[in-house]
């Protein structure tokens, strides 16, 4: 019988096992990359994620199939049903359960973060479209900068809220950029214009979409532990990243340094924070989720010593 139960549960605890060693060694040979060969990492991060999920995917249809046969009595499953071994039929149903949740869940979030995140913050914030009229000359800067970085005019949009705030979403065709009234009075315009090339950088790079792609892969492989370190470690490649190309694009250097001081500043705004922390490429967090080997935003001291190596 303990033989029929090793047999059983063994597949799980394999694909347990890989997919932590395939994480973990990709963490290690991230140290023969230079610091900043940040796309080389990102791909050499994506691994892992990838790798876990299709390991679930290889396994789980045979999981899937026990598991809607238990009521069948064959030799295949004469253990199932016998009172003794019952709790092998909880752990595959434990299974099933778990990862049905974390790939549907895992492609809903995903989407929604997508398609639906800009949708969201403007319900939270009453987010308004602003144009030209509106933002003056620094509506033409930023038009500027983005047809340097190669992406359409973006959507701006004003957010009717006090705490210094700035995030964008989408891709090259649909980019959006969101301020907040607050930010545009706590920074000065080449502050301003500095965390905006950071937020064009994003765009430029697809990074709404690596980030809703690296969420999705995170909640699809659940069993994977080192992967959810994976998944912060990659957001923090793609914020040095931005910083660098956001700082060449606004041309000034110590003014993203400033604005980054300036915004570290910021206290959590609780749900709506969070809400579009999760879903949006904000250039700092809330202060809840700042620190830590899962922080999605690299630590203040690092992104400064950084962008003054370039100043």
């Amino acid at each position: 019988m303990l033989e029929a139960v090793s047999r059983f549960i063994a597949p799980y605890v394999n694909v347990l096992f890989i997919s932590t060693a395939i994480s973990s060694i990709s963490l290690l040979t991230l140290r023969a990359f230079n610091i900043d060969a940040y796309r080389a990492r990102t791909k050499l991060l994506f691994l892992p994620l990838t790798g876990s999920l299709l390991l679930a995917l290889w396994i789980s249809p045979s999981c899937f199939a026990h598991y809607l046969s238990l009521d069948v009595i064959d030799p295949a499953h004469i253990i199932c049903q016998d009172p003794t071994f019952a709790y092998l039929s909880r752990i595959c149903a434990s299974w099933v359960g778990l990862i049905s949740f974390s790939f549907t869940g895992a492609m809903a979030l995903g989407a929604i973060s997508y398609y639906y995140g800009g949708v969201i913050a403007q319900r939270i914030y009453s987010a308004d479209e602003v144009d030209d009229e509106e933002l003056g000359p620094l509506y033409d800067k930023i038009i500027d900068m983005a047809e340097r970085a190669g992406i359409l005019d973006p959507d701006v949009y004003l957010l009717e809220s006090s705490t210094p705030r700035i995030f964008s979403y989408g891709g090259h065709g649909w980019p959006k950029i969101y301020i907040s009234v607050g930010l545009m009075e706590v920074l000065d315009e080449a502050e301003v214009l500095a965390a905006i090339g950071h937020e064009i950088a994003h765009i430029k790079n697809n990074d709404t979409f690596l980030k809703s792609a690296s969420l999705s892969l995170k909640i699809a492989s659940l069993f994977n532990i080192v992967g959810f370190i994976v998944d912060s470690m990659l957001s923090r490649d793609r914020e040095f990243l931005a910083d660098l190309e956001g700082s060449e694009l606004s041309g000034n250097p110590r003014a993203l340094i400033s604005t980054l001081i300036k915004l570290s500043a910021i206290e959590s705004e609780g749900l709506s924070g969070l809400v579009t922390g999760t879903l949006s490429l904000s250039m700092f967090s809330d202060k809840m989720s700042r620190f830590g080997i899962f922080s999605r935003h690299p630590p203040l001291d690092e992104r400064v010593r950084r962008l003054l190596a370039i100043a």
